[in-house]
């Protein structure tokens, strides 16, 4: 189970959990390099499957199954920055 809040960069925090978890059984230190969740962080961009593909090996290996439960829809009121009055964006 990769469980995490995902604060003001959900997707960097994704990236360094899954990071970890792929490296959790091969490395005594759990925390990707900043070069390792760049790259994995625009591969994502990029194919974004890749996701899915990154957690299907995670419980392959581990002999368990994937599924995802996302509950932080408030996050985005909460963690995003505040927009001015009057902006357009």
């Amino acid at each position: 189970m990769i469980s995490f809040r995902p604060g003001p960069d959900p997707v960097g925090a994704l990236v360094r959990h899954v990071l970890a978890a792929i490296a959790g059984d091969r490395r005594t230190d759990l925390s990707p390099t900043a070069t390792e969740l760049e790259a994995f962080r625009a591969q994502l961009r990029g194919a974004p499957t890749l996701l899915a593909a990154r957690l299907t090996t995670i419980a392959h290996e581990r002999g368990g199954r994937v599924s995802s439960a996302i509950d932080q829809l408030e996050e985005i009121f909460t963690q995003a920055p505040a927009r001015r009055s009057g902006s357009s964006s």
